[in-house]
């Protein structure tokens, strides 16, 4: 029913496939017919963003059912002639009409919440009954074949995966008497962030500044690597860790994605950001493309090995350019396998945690346990 009728008919296929959800075709087709109407192109474009519907309001979003509750012993399905229905009125009609035992009404008003959200960046005529109920079997179907999502699995092994490269969707900018509070969703599931407070000198006092900058607002589409899943999280269900978990962002892990980006866990596994943009209290770096300058080392014992780069893509002419970032190499053998003007991809740093950080536009950092250089070869 979203989007087209030839989609409705496919996925009326699909339910018959499965008999736990044979009985859900009586309730998708009472919905489709009270409330689905014919979309055009127009009415699939996103809406303003001063006058899309936001979360808030998805929660308590009710649908007007359509039933003829008048006519005598007839009792609605869905909304039991009280002719008003959310996802409470969803949840009992799924469960009388099948018996699955997987559902969850905790889980099925969640769902409904974004739902409502989702289909309410669109058009007025895409924000229907019928549309957001079809959300909600499909992402079930989903689950029940398998098919998880970024933060279900994130949450089924308490924060194991929190680190991997993602794209997460802001749904929800919280203000807080000392700064901000970020909801974020990979479309399934939604986590919070860390306090985000304007102490300076603080990562979350980097990522306050961009969202008072109006860099970061709901709906924005974000690039998120080396998080990391905190709270007094317990129980088994992936609800009740959501409830009581959030995540702790990296600034230097944090970067805006395109509109187009689809949602959850990236194929690539590392995310570029560019030197200039880098700071001292934003965390582990997880990749830079840079060009080395010059390297230099002392020869006391113990002697440290430096490298100077400058940022290969933001550079007009790189070899001239002045030095934006020094890295205080491991060991000797990675000063010997470097060579002033070649370009490398640099993995595994972080910032320096001296008094020296970020002076006169240089950021100096130092490497890690996981640091390769590799070189980036002319094609």
């Amino acid at each position: 029913p979203l989007y087209s009728s030839a989609a409705s008919d496919v996925y009326k296929r699909q339910v018959l496939e499965q008999d736990a959800l044979m009985k859900l075709k009586e309730l998708i087709d009472f919905c489709i017919k009270q409330s689905c109407k014919p979309l055009t192109t127009e009415s699939l474009r996103e809406k303003e963003r001063e006058v899309r519907i936001t979360m808030q309001q998805a929660e308590k979003h009710l649908f007007k059912c359509l039933c003829n509750s008048k006519e005598a012993n007839s009792i609605c399905t869905l909304c039991s002639n009280m002719r008003l229905i959310g996802g409470t009125q969803i949840y009992r009609a799924w469960y009388d009409l099948t018996a699955d035992p997987s559902l969850d009404i905790d889980r099925i008003q969640h769902r409904y919440r974004l739902a409502v959200w989702k289909l309410g960046g669109y058009d007025d005529s895409v924000l229907t009954l019928g549309n957001a109920v079809y959300e909600l079997v499909k992402w079930h179907r989903e689950e029940s074949e398998g098919r998880e999502s970024f933060l279900g699995g994130v949450f089924r092994q308490k924060g194991e995966l929190a680190s991997r490269h993602c794209v997460l969707m802001v749904t929800q900018v919280v203000e807080r008497e000392k700064g901000y509070e970020l909801e974020l969703t990979d479309g399934r599931y939604c986590i919070k962030s860390q306090l985000l407070t304007f102490e300076s000198d603080t990562n979350e006092n980097l990522i306050a500044t961009l969202i008072k900058e109006d860099k970061i607002k709901e709906r924005t589409k974000l690039h998120i690597i080396n998080a990391r899943l905190n709270g007094k999280y317990s129980g088994s269900s992936q609800i009740q860790v959501m409830k009581n978990a959030w995540l702790e962002i990296p600034y230097n892990g944090l970067s805006r994605a395109l509109e187009s980006t689809k949602l959850g866990l990236q194929r690539k596994g590392w995310l570029y950001k560019g030197v200039d943009s880098l700071s001292q209290y934003g965390g582990a770096i997880q990749m830079l493309d840079v060009l080395l300058l010059s390297k230099s080392s002392t020869k006391t014992k113990g002697g440290k090995y430096k490298a100077h780069f400058v940022d290969a893509l933001s550079a007009t002419d790189p070899t001239k350019g002045k030095i934006k970032a020094e890295v205080t190499l491991g060991n000797g053998k990675q000063y010997d396998r470097i060579e002033e003007g070649k370009r490398y991809k640099v993995f595994g740093v972080t910032t320096e945690k001296t008094l020296l950080g970020k002076r006169s536009g240089v950021i100096y950092l130092k490497v890690t346990d996981r640091c390769r250089i590799v070189e980036q070869k002319s094609s």
